[in-house]
């Protein structure tokens, strides 16, 4: 395979590769040249950190080789650039590296200091922009997502039981969810790159290898999987196909590739393509507003799926009354608009900010929101920080009674919300809130 491309070596900086013949004569001219380049610059091989693979080679012949080159022998896989490098297909405790970076990465940061979007954030351009370069490179098995999902998982989540599957995370923020990154999907789009480059025969060795040793007369297009292609090729001809279903011809796939990789962002497009996609909601930009302190935002959004973990939702509780009135179940329209303590305190909002008192239930609040206050205005932006803070802040007080014992200060707790509000929009008086 690497005499017809003449591939002797592979180097990146200081990480070497030298190929040659399994016998004593090749292997033997290798070290020639290895000592003569020490002599020549000065620099030798350091036999602790160099090894020697073989191959189909016996006892004998083995061990002669190694007492010609000094090296100890390895095994595969090995790694080179980060990757590892086997014979064969990968099995998942070879992505051990991966996966120990990652808890290691998780483990540093301070896990019951930050809030769940502060978590979020550091999910989706930390922890998930290190399998990345993996990613690109190899198909990773469904057994390792689910791992980084795990880790995820329990760096995001301080309970076993999270209030909402993982799936949903990785949902588009119009549809509902987070935003992260499905990574299956994620793993299709960046290999799609890979395919691109193939069928566009781009001059670097590894594809012109591809096309001498799998392609060889043939294109992308037309290439049959067979038995002893490595699992890289295989997930490429199912992209492939799936991608001539979606385009309908060869020549339809070749410009949609091009489309997407011959510009900016191309990566981002492909996996848009993969996506399997739902409706999107329509409370999204109610939640998500931008003036919404993203802590504020990410507890809206949990109300807004109706997934805050409210007694009433908790099969186990035997004591599912309010915390706050002690009257009926804690169900989410109970606790945030129809018990006597937070109607009292949205009615107390609804008066500060001129709004109108149509909240008897989350999606009604939410409906009224897109319908009435849709505007950019200082006022409608107000009302949004408003109403977001006010959610947040009943939820951090329920908590505290719920855990610590600490009771609610109706005042207090709305002092809070327009002290927030004022110092997130820059006024000084409610005169400037009620403009617009």
């Amino acid at each position: 395979m690497c005499e017809s491309l003449r591939i002797s070596h592979l180097m990146y900086v200081d990480d070497l590769l030298l190929f040659c013949r399994r016998d004593v004569s090749s292997v033997t001219q290798l070290v020639d040249c290895l000592q003569r380049f020490a002599q020549m610059v000065g620099l030798t091989a350091n036999l602790t950190k160099s090894s020697i693979y073989m191959a189909g080679v016996d006892k004998t012949v083995c061990h002669r080789l190694l007492q010609i080159t000094g090296f100890q022998q390895g095994e595969m896989p090995f790694r080179y650039l980060g990757i590892p490098i086997a014979s064969q297909k990968l099995r998942i405790s070879d992505y051990t590296i991966l996966l120990d970076t990652l808890t290691r990465r998780v483990t540093s940061w301070p896990k019951v200091t930050l809030s769940y979007a502060g978590k979020a954030q550091l999910v989706t351009l930390v922890l998930q922009g290190m399998e990345c370069y993996w990613m690109s490179v190899l198909p990773l098995p469904s057994g390792v997502i689910d791992r980084i999902y795990r880790i995820c998982r329990a760096f995001m989540w301080t309970t076993s039981h999270p209030p909402i599957a993982w799936s949903e995370l990785c949902r588009p923020r119009e549809e509902g969810g987070l935003g992260l990154r499905d990574l299956s999907v994620w793993n299709r789009a960046l290999l799609a790159k890979v395919l691109w480059r193939i069928q566009d025969k781009q001059d670097t060795l590894w594809i012109r290898w591809v096309h001498h040793t799998y392609l060889q007369q043939t294109d992308i297009w037309t290439w049959t999987m067979r038995h002893g292609d490595s699992p890289l090729i295989k997930q490429l001809l199912q992209i492939r196909d799936s991608i001539l279903v979606a385009s309908g011809s060869p020549s339809a796939a070749e410009r949609l590739l091009a489309n997407w990789f011959q510009q900016p962002r191309g990566v981002a497009r492909a996996y848009d393509h993969f996506w399997d996609g739902r409706p999107p909601q329509p409370w999204v930009r109610t939640v998500w507003r931008s003036p919404i302190q993203p802590s504020h935002a990410f507890t809206l959004w949990l109300l807004a799926r109706g997934h805050l973990p409210v007694r009433a939702r908790q099969e186990y509780m035997h004591d599912r009354l309010c915390i706050f009135c002690r009257q009926s179940e804690e169900t989410l329209e109970h606790l945030f608009f129809r018990c006597d303590v937070t109607s009292r305190l949205w009615r107390r909002t609804c008066e500060w900010l001129q709004m109108r008192p149509e909240m008897s239930t989350y999606r009604g609040m939410l409906r009224t929101f897109r319908r009435l206050y849709w505007k950019t205005s200082i006022a409608s932006s107000a009302r949004h920080v408003a109403m977001a803070a006010l959610v947040y802040h009943l939820w951090g007080a329920r908590n505290a009674w719920v855990h610590e014992g600490r009771r609610l200060d109706e005042g207090l707790l709305f002092r809070r919300v327009q002290i927030h509000v004022y110092r997130t929009l820059g006024v000084y008086n409610d005169r400037e809130l009620c403009q617009g």
